[in-house]
């Protein structure tokens, strides 16, 4: 999704009482501290009732209207708001605010005290974009992982957005991940967080975050079309190409085959995009995973294939709505991935694996990637769509939308005939 963010930092006044897994996503202490961790609480419950329970985070029902509040009128509206849900900064009387460049959904602003010298991040959520998020769901995850040392710690919500940690690390680049040694790095650390639903496993009857944004945005889009088609040749005969009624029949049909590849069910951040994963300005270099709104229990399959499809995206040169497919990874650099997965998840189980053993793991990934991958260009050209039609900021969400169902559809005429011998 394309939603690149800027540099973030990072402050450590504030501690976790609880047994913290990492100061990052990507570090291998995860699952020695998620084990004694899990001693203490009970994996079963509900991920709601475990962020009220882990921390508990300070709200207002203050609201922020970037369409009618500018300058100073802006910057007394953000700190009244940061004032009560921060305690600390109850002794600021003047902020500076610099607006993040280039992200596409959201407002984001670094807040910066003078005197005394302090910085948050703020976090307004964009027009219309309830109907594409759960809020709640990803505030519940937030205070979870925060509390755990993943992302930036959450301090605080309003009406419409949020106050968050302030990080100390550099954004990645289209080209930092396709950098082998960084994208080995990046494998091990989705593995790390795929892990997590071994503290907090799903139930058997949650629906996949893929499957439940399908469902919600496909009579979304159904009902905008005839809004899109009117606003230009161009678009209607895009729309027309797509022939989406009969799309979304064979939704049934792609379901059952994706099923049928059997990819295990993990917790997944499903946007890991290079503006979401940073690198900390420090000796260690290790990596920070940031923007948690599309995260939920997913399968492995489809967060590492939505990872792949981020590799064709360059979202900050003159055309960033275009996807260049040339740029996908290569079956090399996808095995090299994969084995740093699999070489993270046998760290952590203590186990080693056979080469014959490794080898079915690789091939078995490479089928699940195979087919999810579709099923992101699916989910996010639905979301190109709506965006189109809803959102105030100046990005061709109608183009990316467009681009991303035309690799579902070129894929799955290809992937169909394939997988049902016809």
């Amino acid at each position: 999704m394309p939603v690149p963010a800027e540099v973030l930092d990072r402050s450590d006044s504030m501690q976790t009482e609880l047994p913290t897994i990492a100061n990052s996503l990507f570090n291998p202490s995860f699952n020695q501290a998620a084990s004694n961790y899990n001693k203490g609480y009970n994996a079963a419950r509900p991920a709601k009732d475990i962020a009220r329970h882990l921390h508990h985070v300070s709200s207002t029902e203050d609201e922020i209207d970037l369409l009618s509040e500018k300058g100073e009128q802006l910057q007394e509206k953000a700190l009244s708001i940061i004032k009560k849900l921060v305690p600390e900064w109850s002794d600021v009387d003047h902020i500076v605010m610099d607006r993040i460049s280039g992200a596409m959904t959201n407002a984001v602003f670094f807040v910066t005290a003078q005197n005394p010298y302090r910085r948050v991040l703020l976090r307004v959520y964009g027009i219309g974009c309830d109907q594409l998020v759960d809020r709640e769901q990803e505030l519940s995850w937030l205070s979870i992982l925060s509390r755990h040392g993943i992302g930036a710690l959450l301090l605080g919500t309003f009406t419409n957005g949020r106050v968050e940690q302030y990080l100390d690390c550099q954004t990645l680049t289209r080209d930092d991940i396709r950098d082998p040694q960084t994208s080995c790095q990046i494998a091990r650390g989705l593995y790390e967080l795929h892990a997590i639903s071994q503290i907090y496993p799903n139930k058997r009857t949650d629906i996949p975050e893929v499957w439940k944004n399908i469902a919600k945005w496909v009579p979304i889009v159904e009902s905008l079309l005839p809004a899109l088609e009117k606003r230009s040749e161009h678009h209607r005969s895009m729309i027309e190409r797509f022939d989406l009624p009969q799309v979304f029949s064979e939704l049934p049909l792609f379901k059952q085959h994706l099923d049928a590849l059997r990819s295990p069910i993990v917790f997944t951040h499903n946007d890991t995009q290079y503006g979401n994963i940073m690198r900390f300005r420090d000796e260690t270099g290790r990596l920070v995973v940031v923007d948690f709104e599309y995260c939920g229990y997913n399968p492995r399959g489809f967060d590492i294939a939505n990872h792949f499809c981020e590799w064709t995206a360059d979202y900050h040169s003159n055309e960033p709505a275009k996807l260049h497919p040339s740029r996908y990874p290569t079956l090399a650099e996808q095995v090299r991935f994969l084995e740093s997965y699999l070489d993270e998840r046998d760290l952590a189980q203590g186990t080693v694996s056979s080469s014959f053993q490794r080898q079915n793991d690789v091939q078995q990934l490479l089928r699940e990637i195979e087919g999810y991958v579709l099923a992101s260009h699916f989910m996010w050209g639905l979301w190109g769509l709506i965006q189109a039609n809803q959102s105030e900021i100046d990005y061709d969400f109608f183009q990316y939308g467009t681009e991303r169902l035309t690799s579902f559809v070129d894929g799955w005429t290809i992937w169909k005939a394939k997988v049902t011998g016809q």
